[in-house]
């Protein structure tokens, strides 16, 4: 691959952060929901992977019958795993009446 000369370098950054700025401005104006969170994963510099797993153990739950968890372990300000429980709701007397 060629190597840039200083001045390219500098042209290709700076087109960079325009587009990127584009993208931002474009973002917000058409789904504002989804440029708070690019902004927060942005500004905090969180793993979008760490999200994406998330994200895909709601899905679990919300596809099996809607009831549930998602637990995500930490230590050491590591996520260590993320976790989604499908359950049943019962909400039943664990012994039953004497009639």
């Amino acid at each position: 691959m060629k190597k840039l000369e200083p001045q390219q370098q500098d042209d290709y950054a700076t087109a960079l952060l325009k587009n990127e700025q584009l993208f931002y401005t474009l973002l917000q104006q058409v789904r504002p929901d989804l440029y708070v969170l690019v902004d927060m994963i942005d500004k905090n510099k969180i793993d979008m992977f760490i999200i994406f797993k998330i994200l895909r153990q709601l899905l679990v739950v919300a596809n099996g019958n809607g009831w549930g968890k998602v637990v995500v372990n930490i230590q050491n300000n590591k996520v260590t795993y993320v976790e989604g429980v499908d359950t049943d709701r019962v909400n039943t007397d664990i012994f039953t009446a004497n009639t």
